[in-house]
């Protein structure tokens, strides 16, 4: 059984949507220069991850899977989910943040090579503090749904 097309505008698509996106963002502005720093790899394959487990979450629930299932653990699965893609989010924020600061104060002594050249150090310092922001706010969109979910229900 599927939900209607008009279920796409109620508060647990949208999120789940604009969480996709922001990890999208992440994938699409590290996809040259992830090299750099192991760190920014992670981030980006975290990215990749979560963008996925969103995408299936939000056809599990277009699918009515919970549903059927009757009394699987879908809701403490969906908390979980958006508490580790809350707390990732938040600790790959911090981490470039951090990275940010340090590379606007000239030290890229922890990276292991420069920016690209075809994107130059001014615009990866963007490109950075682009991707933390993007995080940041799929920190608030996984946190939000945690507590929509929490109190609510998934249904």
């Amino acid at each position: 059984m599927t939900r209607s097309l008009n279920w796409f505008l109620t508060p647990i698509p949208i999120l789940k949507l604009c969480q996709t996106v922001c990890c999208l963002l992440v994938i699409v502005f590290f996809i040259d220069g992830r090299i750099q720093w192991g760190t920014y790899t992670l981030i980006y394959t975290l990215s990749f991850v979560l963008a996925f487990g969103c995408m299936i979450t939000l056809l599990l629930h277009y699918f009515e899977v919970p549903k059927e299932s009757r009394g699987g653990p879908w809701t403490n699965m969906e908390l979980l989910w958006n508490a580790i893609g809350c707390a990732l989010c938040a600790i790959g924020c911090i981490v470039l943040v951090w990275d940010w600061w340090q590379m606007r104060s000239g030290r890229h002594h922890h990276h292991s090579t420069l920016a690209p050249r075809n994107i130059g150090e001014s615009r990866w310092l963007r490109r950075v503090a682009i991707v933390a922001a993007s995080l940041l706010l799929a920190t608030c969109l996984f946190l939000f749904t945690f507590i929509r979910v929490r109190r609510v229900g998934i249904n």
